[in-house]
């Protein structure tokens, strides 16, 4: 520091400016430099491809396309699922059905005596059902 106010120093740089010669910089000076310029450029387009990312009309287009992605699968997933829930179904409904068949041909007298029971089940339901109509 200046012993008077009003003194203007001098940098250390500045005062020896007239001392120190110029000397052509390094083959690794140069090639730091490069690599300086390189990776400030490449920051450069990092940072201008985040910002183009994070505008609102980039940020709701890519929402939308994400949120259409998972309807899309779930959709599939759904009727895949269901057309394999159907499959086994029919078959099961085919294997039931010949099942009974197959019992109703090896046992004739249980199988009628269940005919006849829903047969009459039947009958009460819709006696019961027209007796309520007519109440009403």
């Amino acid at each position: 520091m200046a012993a008077n106010p009003n003194e203007v120093t001098m940098s250390f740089d500045e005062r020896h400016a007239h001392t120190a010669p110029e000397l052509p910089p390094s083959s690794r000076t140069v090639q730091l430099r490069a690599q300086i310029d390189d990776t400030r450029a490449e920051m450069s387009r990092t940072i201008d491809a985040i910002h183009e990312r994070l505008r609102p009309r980039n940020l709701m287009t890519h929402a939308r396309e994400t949120v259409k992605r998972a309807a899309m699968n779930r959709a599939r997933t759904f009727a895949g699922g269901a057309a394999t829930l159907a499959g086994t179904l029919a078959g099961r409904s085919v294997q039931a059905r010949a099942t009974v068949a197959r019992m109703a041909r090896e046992n004739p007298g249980p199988a009628a005596a269940l005919v006849g029971i829903a047969g009459g089940w039947l009958i009460v339901r819709v006696a019961r059902g027209r007796r309520r109509n007519h109440a009403g």
